[in-house]
């Protein structure tokens, strides 16, 4: 049970991440198409919380255990040093802009 309960988990972390690369890589093209899209499309501000609140558990817990099970800790780290920007640049966004 817990090694399906893991499997889920890192399939939903790897899925997560994707989601990650194609929002990043596609936010020039966005950028870009910025003006025409704005009167269309609106996100709203709970956006990128909603994706980091999914993001830091799931990920958090695939990491978890592919150091329980890998005893690897450069991936470990890494993917922590990796959610801790994510996290850090939604809450610093303010100052940014």
């Amino acid at each position: 049970m817990r090694a399906r309960l893991v499997s889920w988990f890192d399939g939903l972390a790897v899925g997560a991440s994707v989601l990650c690369l194609i929002h990043c890589l596609a936010l020039p093209i966005v950028i870009a198409a910025l003006p025409a899209l704005a009167a269309r499309l609106d996100l709203g501000e709970g956006f990128h919380l909603g994706v980091l609140a999914f993001a830091l558990p799931v990920s958090a817990v695939a990491l978890g255990e592919g150091w329980r099970r890998h005893r690897g800790l450069t991936p470990l780290f890494v993917g922590a040093a990796g959610l801790v920007l994510l996290a850090a640049g939604l809450a610093f966004e303010e100052w940014v802009a």
